[in-house]
């Protein structure tokens, strides 16, 4: 009998009691990555930014980070210790622009959801300024903290009142769209860097465009004032530096770097500008003499820099993820990183007891619901997209970015390694049998495979773009195939014959599966379409599950065949959906960022899901909970477990990757070892009492601060 979903939107809620109603406001907002114990005790990991980082600034006062990133959250970190602090999760979109209050209380978003948000960071709580119409790319306080100035893709600069959330004036005069908005230190004037190769000043009060400054042959990337307001700066895809007299309009050019400048920035002092560049350098310029020292580390585009206010350490943010410290005369110091890869593939054993993941850290792991990480399988040279089990759970297939297939055998021991597509290998999958493999590729063909021999036995062409998932049909006679090309093929699985072709997706189709009965299939597409098909015939059903405003990134149907569960690609949940009606269900939310891969355990009584957020959760499906989550780290191979009530499972050193949060204070876990780390009591959870709620809570007492507290919020 198939169980009953319940619709649980937030599926971590602690309870709350008394003065605990000021950090569930916390926990509600910040859309942090662990569960709390009781009401004023958290545990979570540090998992750092999943996506590149778009922008970073300092707090006034020196001690704090903000980092926005295209994973679609605002971060705190501690400066000195380089701790993640704070996760805030509300943008539906890339997090293009972040800066300080200047009194330090609040954090401003801008982001490609076409909103800003003004965050308390004590609380986490945002407060939504609507009005763009296109992704907003830069945001900044006035000095005074009264109005937020925004630049936005849809060609205009706004000024925001702060303490009505309100816009007050539109400046119009750009003909392409605003990557930069900046305040004077007297507040009296706003310059913006557009993607019409201009520089404009504006007046702050009246709105009025006072001059425009031309000279870059490219789009202005970043734009800046000197702490005097005399001058500003500016970088530029043409690969220089300006700096303008802001009265007489005059520039002086830096060059240097061998690619654009994307971000620039005044030394507090006023005597050096550091620009960060797409050539993945920093450099630190001397105004009077034009030299230039580099600091080289970060391994993609420099995305943003900021100095610290005592001008004493430069912050740098990347499309390689990560952020890094740097000492302004030495050069680098510390990397504010997470440690987890995207999560891109994940699947139960035929026996339900183990789970397999597949990451962009290269790995294969697999995972014992009870126990945590039981084997790491290591060989391929890319990231892994897709992995299977064979239907005697014996095996395990792989499919990877260097183009390869690789059969494991769950026990250990060296791989079969399968060659022949030229391109990364997506989709993999058992026949119902388990004598045959079939793989689809970015070289747009599948292949099938001899599952005992690694024989290749036949390529399937016929799609036009790449394969993005392939099943076996139940009877094993058919495979299906999704695509980039918009189009669903069945393919006869003995000879290769293509049967049919299923149009109707407007946009590549993400995922295809069976249902168990053979009778359908099911398709999801970026197009945020999930269609059901005849199989035999190949006709289109329906257009099912209306309410669904989302890419549908994967599929999997309980084994019951009523159901069906979908992952999402923008609003990271998990969505369970009755089949014959197309009504929802539930959903299930949680994850941070696009959930890649989803699967029911063979007894359909719980779900698992991997996310580019780093995590791999598993989901009580009678309850509508998340029960678990396990969080494997890439840079050293240790993991952790958590289950609600912050007890936690982990490799010998895994747990040196978490943090507690106890009263709106940030303490390494040293401190709180004994109450948490509990393996007994998380198998024994896992291994089936999660059916009987949340374990007790631990002591709500947080420890004597000592030198290991690492954020303390101040009350306004």
């Amino acid at each position: 009998m198939e169980s009953t979903i319940i619709r649980v939107k937030d599926t971590m809620r602690p309870p709350v009691k008394g003065l605990g109603i000021l950090l569930w406001a916390v926990l509600l907002y910040v859309g942090t990555v662990s569960y709390g114990a009781a009401q004023d005790v958290e545990v979570f990991p540090q998992i750092g930014h999943s996506g590149w980082v778009s922008s970073v600034a300092y707090s006034p006062d020196g001690r704090y980070i903000v980092s926005g990133s295209v994973d679609n959250t605002v971060k705190i970190w501690d400066g000195e210790s380089g701790r993640e602090l704070r996760t805030l999760s509300a943008h539906s979109d890339w997090v293009n622009s972040v800066t300080y209050s200047p009194d330090g209380q609040y954090v401003v978003s801008g982001s490609s959801d076409k909103t800003i948000k003004v965050w308390n960071v004590e609380r986490g709580s945002p407060r939504t300024f609507a009005g763009h119409t296109k992704g907003v790319n830069s945001v900044a306080y006035s000095p005074d903290g009264r109005w937020i100035v925004s630049g936005s893709h849809d060609k205009t600069i706004r000024i925001w009142d702060v303490a009505r959330g309100r816009e007050v004036r539109t400046l119009l005069g750009h003909t392409g769209g605003i990557n930069s908005v900046a305040y004077s230190p007297d507040g009296r004037r706003i310059v913006s860097g557009s993607l019409d190769n201009t520089i404009k000043v504006w007046d702050a009060e009246s709105g009025q465009e006072l001059q425009t400054l031309a000279g870059h042959t490219g789009k202005v990337d970043s734009v800046a004032y000197s702490p005097d307001g005399r001058w500003i700066v500016s970088g530029s895809v043409d690969n220089t530096l300006r700096v303008w007299d802001a009265e007489q309009g005059s520039s002086r050019i830096f060059s240097g770097h061998t690619n654009e400048v994307s971000f620039v920035r005044y030394s507090p002092d006023g005597q050096w500008i550091i620009s960060g560049s797409g050539d993945t350098t920093i450099k630190r310029w001397n105004l009077e003499s034009g030299s230039s020292q580099t600091f080289s580390g970060h391994v993609s585009l420099v995305t943003s820099v900021a100095y610290s206010p005592d001008g004493r350490r430069i912050v740098s943010g990347s499309r390689d993820n990560t952020i890094k410290i740097w000492d302004a005369e030495q050069g680098s110091l510390r990397t504010l990183v997470g440690h987890t890869g995207w999560i891109t593939s994940v699947a139960y054993s035929p026996d339900g007891r183990r789970i397999v993941s597949g990451s962009v850290d290269n790995t294969v792991k697999i995972w014992d619901e009870e126990q945590g990480l039981v084997r790491t399988l290591g060989g391929h040279t890319k990231s892994v997209y897709s992995v299977a089990y064979s239907p005697d759970g014996q095996w395990i297939v792989s499919g990877s970015g260097d183009n390869t297939l690789k059969v494991w055998n769950v026990e250990g021991g060296s791989p079969w390694t399968l060659t022949g597509h030229t391109d990364w290998v997506s989709s993999v999958a058992y026949s119902p049998d388990g004598r045959r493999i079939v793989s689809g590729s970015g070289d747009n063909t599948l292949k099938v495979w001899d599952a005992e021999t690694g024989q290749e036995l036949r390529t399937l062409a016929g799609h036009t773009g790449w394969i993005s998932s392939v099943a076996y049909s139940p009877d094993g006679r058919r495979i299906i195939s999704g695509s980039r090309d918009t189009t669903i093929k069945v393919w006869d699985a003995e000879s290769g014959q293509e049967l049919r072709t299923l149009l109707g997706h407007t946009k590549g189709v993400n995922s295809v599966v069976y249902s168990p009965d053979g009778r359908r299939i099911i398709s999801g597409s970026r197009d945020n379409a999930i269609k059901i098909w005849n199989a035999e015939s190949g006709q289109e059903l329906r257009t099912a599950f209306t309410e669904y405003t989302d890419l549908v990134s994967s599929l999997a149907y309980h084994p019951g065949g009523r159901r069906i569960v979908s992952g999402s690609g923008y609003t990271n949940t998990i969505n369970i959906w009755d089949v014959e009606s197309g009504r929802a269900l539930g959903t299930l939310s949680g994850h941070t960022w696009n959930v890649n891969s989803v699967a029911y355990r063979p007894d359909g009584r719980r779900i698992v899901s991997g996310s580019w957020d780093g995590t791999i959760r598993i989901w009580d499906v009678d309850r509508g909970t998340e029960i678990a989550r396990f969080i494997p780290f890439i840079n050293d191979g240790e993991w952790v477990c958590i289950i609600p009530g912050g007890y936690y499972n982990a490799s010998p050193k895994g747990d040196e990757h978490l943090n507690v949060r106890a009263e709106n204070t940030v303490y390494g876990i040293d401190q709180y070892r004994a109450t948490f780390y509990k393996p007994e009591r998380v198998a024994a959870y896992l291994g089936g009492n999660a059916e009987t709620g949340i374990p007790g809570a631990a002591p709500k007492s947080p420890p004597v601060k000592s030198d290991s507290m690492l954020y303390e919020s101040v009350t306004p």
